[in-house]
């Protein structure tokens, strides 16, 4: 839900090179051999999309979800239910 609005806010605020570090990130995430890698790199692009989103409000929701995701739990669920295709299908979305 907020991320969409966080990527609005990144496409009109953000610098060439604030978006040419995040293009960095996700092909680097699309290029990941496994999942620590991919979700290390997915991670990384979505920090970026809302740091330079410029919306203080939306950056401080991405802290909060960045602390759960970082949480072990979280992780060994999502690699209970990591896949090569749904690996693909986070790229060819972002």
């Amino acid at each position: 839900m907020l991320e969409p609005a966080a990527a609005a806010f990144a496409a009109t605020n953000a610098s060439a090179t604030e978006l040419n570090a995040v293009r960095e990130a996700h092909q680097t995430a699309c290029d990941a051999s496994d999942m620590p890698d991919f979700e290390h790199w997915d991670a990384e692009f979505h920090h970026r999309v809302f740091a330079c989103c410029r919306n203080d409000f939306l950056k401080e929701i991405h802290n909060l979800m960045r602390t759960i995701r970082n949480q072990s739990p979280r992780f060994e669920m999502k690699k209970r239910s990591f896949s090569e295709e749904r690996r693909q299908g986070y790229c060819d979305e972002q």
